[in-house]
């Protein structure tokens, strides 16, 4: 037997976490890229007074951040993919992050820019290599500089932006 205050409790939840009205799946990936995010933000390299970084920390927040990107771009994919369960202006803040992300998710997962073939002119270093330390890594794409710790906090931003009356269903569920 359900009580009106149920409705309440409900309704509160999906206000918290309106994510879970488009997909449980896709709110717990994205609740563990805000874990992963405030992880890096406590190991994000910094030098020290005479220039020099723990290379230890260097190299976990290089690996988390590698693999938070991925993480994210498959957020984004699968909420761009479902397009029609978001109002237009949520379908579009989320296409413009997509695209963000896909400028590092490329070189990250294939080692080559995003509508480039292997044969094509890389100006990427095609070992993932940043140039610079400074607020996080520092990556240099298309002659674009992207730091790290601002490219998950915009990303981040995006995906807290939507609310639940951004969400107008949701997503498709397959059946067997």
């Amino acid at each position: 037997m359900r009580h009106d205050s149920d409705k309440g409790v409900v309704a509160r939840l999906f206000e918290d976490a309106p994510l879970l009205r488009f997909s449980l799946y896709t709110h717990t990936q994205f609740e563990s890229l805000c874990r992963v995010r405030s992880r890096l933000s406590s190991i994000c390299p910094r030098p020290n007074d005479i220039g020099a970084v723990n290379y230890s920390e260097l190299h976990d927040y290089h690996d988390l951040f590698w693999l938070w990107t991925l993480g994210a771009y498959e957020v984004l994919r699968t909420m761009t993919q479902h397009s029609s369960c978001f109002r237009e202006e949520a379908q579009e803040r989320l296409q413009k992050a997509k695209v963000e992300v896909a400028t590092l998710r490329m070189p990250f997962a294939k080692q080559e820019l995003r509508g480039q073939t292997p044969k094509g002119k890389n100006r990427f270093s095609s070992e993932n290599s940043f140039t610079a330390i400074d607020n996080g890594l520092v990556f240099i794409v298309n002659e674009e500089r992207i730091q790290s710790e601002d490219f998950m906090d915009r990303t981040i931003e995006i995906l807290r932006s939507i609310k639940i009356n951004d969400i107008k269903s949701s997503k498709p569920i397959a059946k067997t």
